[in-house]
């Protein structure tokens, strides 16, 4: 959704990347219907093996991914394909203040880099970048526009799948998701970073 919403919003050229075919071609049909297509194009492919060249975008946007690759391996190789003053703009999973959740299973298991915001700020910084601005995403943000979405999918999903044992194996990890951060959304959320890649 973020891509159209750019591309509806601002006088710019988009390169949408993902590792899986099908997310493409849905982001090429929502892309058709807004008409959008000379303004945005799909690229199917790797975050670890981007195949784009030194200094060419003006902006990288990665918002709930970069923990694939690790936050610090992701802005010190992304960092090449900004130009010179480009900006970052990342989201983290932080924690929000000094207490922790008393189960911590699900952040042990899952969300291995979780760290303060402050130190997360420090490696932007040793990697060359200029903290610009940070903010952290509102509750509806993981609730509304989230999980209570993914929810309603849930049904759909498994008939789709024909109720394989990967797919209910997904369901059930979602749901054991969906009530953790309900009941410990206190102790961490989502942070938005925006950084600007200094002089090389």
């Amino acid at each position: 959704k973020q891509t159209e919403v750019i591309a509806l919003n601002l006088d710019c050229k988009i390169t949408a990347v993902d590792i899986a075919p099908k997310m493409i071609e849905g982001l090429n049909y929502r892309i058709r219907k807004e008409n959008l297509t000379n303004k945005v194009s799909g690229l199917v492919a790797s975050m670890c093996e981007l195949p784009f060249k030194k200094n060419e975008f003006d902006v990288i946007w990665a918002e709930g991914s970069i923990y694939h690759i690790g936050f610090e391996k992701g802005l010190k190789e992304w960092r090449q394909f900004l130009k010179p003053n480009g900006f970052m703009a990342i989201t983290e999973c932080c924690w929000l203040s000094n207490q922790r959740p008393k189960d911590m299973g699900f952040i042990t298991e899952n969300v291995s880099e979780i760290d303060m915001i402050s130190n997360k700020l420090k490696i932007i910084e040793s990697l060359g970048y200029k903290p610009v601005a940070h903010f952290i995403l509102p509750e509806y943000c993981w609730i509304d526009n989230f999980y209570e979405i993914t929810k309603t999918r849930f049904k759909e999903f498994l008939e789709e799948n024909n109720y394989s044992e990967p797919a209910k194996d997904f369901v059930e990890r979602m749901e054991q998701e969906i009530e953790y951060y309900q009941t410990n959304k206190e102790y961490f959320g989502y942070v938005f970073f925006i950084c600007k890649k200094t002089q090389d």
